[in-house]
């Protein structure tokens, strides 16, 4: 990780060496921080900004963790979704919600989001029709609409 902590106390920044690189940031022949501390750290800050601003604009740290990897960090293997743990087969509704409980259990769960991703116009959804598992998940309601939902 590459700390950059201004003494304005005002930035402090992580960033791993590949967001930045994934950005453009280190792009060969330009450096994130040159020596330019005589010139004063408004440029320095100045410059950091820009490049939070097209990490952001790049979604490298917006990118949530994929479904799986937030399982994995809660101690769950491969077989508590796969059936059988074949991994050859899709996970359906029925591995999620049992652990998860019921679909109105879920859209009891999410009643604060609006719109609830729980509760529309499909009725019960298959799981990973948004939840993508080993991918980044999607809000596939956003084919017809436009919502500024997260899915874990």
């Amino acid at each position: 990780m590459l700390r950059a902590v201004f003494s304005t106390a005002t930035i402090s920044a992580e960033l791993s060496w590949a967001a930045l690189w994934c950005s453009g940031a280190l792009l060969p022949g330009r450096w994130l921080c040159r020596t330019e501390w005589a010139k004063g750290e408004g440029k320095m800050k100045k410059e950091l900004l820009c490049i939070l601003g097209l990490l952001c604009l790049s979604g490298a740290l917006a990118a949530q963790p994929a479904t799986a990897d937030r399982h994995a960090a809660r101690g769950m293997g491969c077989e508590a979704c796969y059936a059988d743990n074949d991994k050859t087969r899709p996970v359906r509704k029925d591995a999620c919600l049992k652990c998860h409980g019921s679909y109105e259990s879920m859209a009891r769960r999410t009643e604060k989001v609006v719109p609830n991703p729980h509760f529309n116009h499909y009725g019960d959804r298959d799981c990973t029709t948004c939840h993508k598992g080993h991918q980044q998940s999607v809000v596939s309601c956003n084919a017809c609409h436009q919502f500024d939902l997260k899915t874990p």
